[in-house]
């Protein structure tokens, strides 16, 4: 297979996962007043869908091994597409975290397919190179995505933006199809009883295991931002959804800075000082987040500041602790 197709097609790949959070973020508060439900209910449409994103990774990962990437990767992309299209057709917020779940275990299969492409066709120093492509493609995804969904959210509403889901997925269904070819050397047979081992052993690895613990903590930050900052600054501060895709855009170039800067001092300083550091500043500028909360006025100052700088630490976090776990 062209190297060249292939890793264009992972790099849009990659993005799916957090495009599925970010783009329509701007628009959960639009989403409880369609609903008529408190903003609890809106906020959930995002724990639904990073639930079946994280079962997801483990169902299609695995099949992935035993039926091959491309067959895999269709059926995730197909669950993607369904569950952005019915979800504009309802108005049931029960049956719209149900097509969430579709989209997460969708989205799934694309983060955990699209690595295992590049890792089955390079090795050594092209490896490296190329998952460095990958890291970047899924790190402008918080960048842009909630820039976009806030124009989509305030001009055309809350299902423009799963329109744009489904016509991602349709393009992606359709390249894989026509372009992908399988690139596993050699399937394995799936065995329940290897499959629970295999996981048995990661999962009583100290380090991995603390690892993705802060992992999921620090990507929190990112999640909690888009869901809890859509409500204060769109329903609290009085802002539109435009305003808040900027404010995201910002706080997703403080994250991205910070990978982008890592990647150079890293050269020069171990990545568990660099660890260290980005945790004692996350420490701080949280310290400077409560101040701020309750000795200032609430205003959109008060509230981006310590978030922005809260979020860029959190870029040397994840990504040495990402490179540990998968070493």
């Amino acid at each position: 297979m062209n190297e060249k197709l292939l890793i264009f097609i992972s790099l849009l790949l990659i993005p799916l996962s957090g495009l599925g959070i970010d783009l329509y973020s701007p628009s959960l508060p639009a989403i409880a007043a369609y609903f008529q439900v408190p903003s609890y209910y809106a906020k959930l449409t995002i724990s639904v869908y990073l639930l079946g994103f994280g079962f997801g990774q483990l169902i299609f990962g695995t099949a992935s091994h035993s039926f091959g990437r491309k067959k895999s990767l269709l059926v995730g992309l197909a669950l993607f597409f369904i569950g952005s299209i019915l979800a504009t057709t309802t108005h049931n917020i029960y049956v719209l975290y149900t097509m969430r779940v579709l989209q997460g275990l969708g989205a799934a299969s694309a983060s955990a397919i699209s690595k295992a492409l590049i890792t089955d066709m390079f090795t050594g120093k092209k490896l490296y190179i190329t998952m460095n492509y990958l890291v970047t493609a899924w790190a402008t995804g918080p960048i842009i995505a909630p820039f976009i969904g806030g124009y989509m959210q305030f001009y055309f509403g809350w299902q423009a933006n799963f329109y744009l889901y489904a016509a991602y997925a349709a393009l992606l269904l359709l390249m894989t199809g026509l372009r992908l070819n399988e690139t596993i050397k050699e399937r394995t047979t799936l065995r329940p009883a290897m499959i629970a081992r295999n996981f048995r052993i990661i999962l009583s690895n100290p380090q991995f295991f603390s690892g993705v613990i802060c992992l999921g903590l620090g990507y929190s930050t990112i999640v909690i931002f888009n869901v809890a900052g859509a409500f204060l600054i769109q329903k609290t501060l009085g802002y539109n959804a435009i305003f808040f895709g900027k404010i995201a855009l910002l706080v997703g170039v403080a994250y991205f800075s910070a990978t982008f800067l890592n990647r150079f001092l890293v050269q020069i300083i171990s990545p568990a000082t660099l660890m260290s550091v980005g945790l004692c500043l996350m420490l701080v500028f949280s310290g400077l987040y409560l101040v701020f909360a309750y000795s200032f006025l609430l205003s959109i100052y008060t509230v981006v500041t310590p978030v922005f700088l809260i979020i860029f630490s959190t870029g040397f976090i994840f990504s040495n602790i990402m490179s540990k776990c998968l070493s």
